[in-house]
């Protein structure tokens, strides 16, 4: 897509892999915005307000043809994977899957392209 610039919505956009995205399209001359529980981020990125816990999110963050790319899920890495911690990671990706899905039914946009992706691997150093 040399020369070609889009406009990505990325979700998880704060975890490692999201961040090093988001800079790495930043550096080719995208346009990025990110879905976050918080406000307080970098300002190279427009941030738009979700929670995937309760299923809200501004539905200002969509526009036909965009892509989203949807890394959103709680560390894999925060300790031991007890039964609790599992059912974490899985709920954490679902309710962001839901969200995405609802948020896309409701306002009718259609992106270029939606990308998922979930780590279930650990990372090391």
């Amino acid at each position: 897509m040399e020369g070609l610039k889009q406009e990505f919505l990325l979700a998880g956009g704060t975890g490692m892999i999201g961040s090093a995205l988001s800079e790495r399209l930043i550096r080719d001359g995208h346009q990025v915005s990110v879905l976050s529980r918080r406000s307080d981020l970098r300002k190279a990125v427009r941030v738009f307000a979700w929670n995937p816990s309760d299923g809200s999110m501004d539905p200002g963050a969509l526009r036909d043809g965009q892509v989203i790319i949807n890394l959103a899920g709680s560390s894999i890495a925060g300790g031991r994977w007890t039964d609790s911690a599992k059912k974490e990671i899985i709920r954490s990706r679902v309710n962001a899957s839901n969200t995405l899905i609802s948020g896309l039914l409701e306002s009718g946009c259609r992106p270029r392209a939606i990308l998922q992706a979930s780590a279930i691997g650990y990372y090391g150093h």
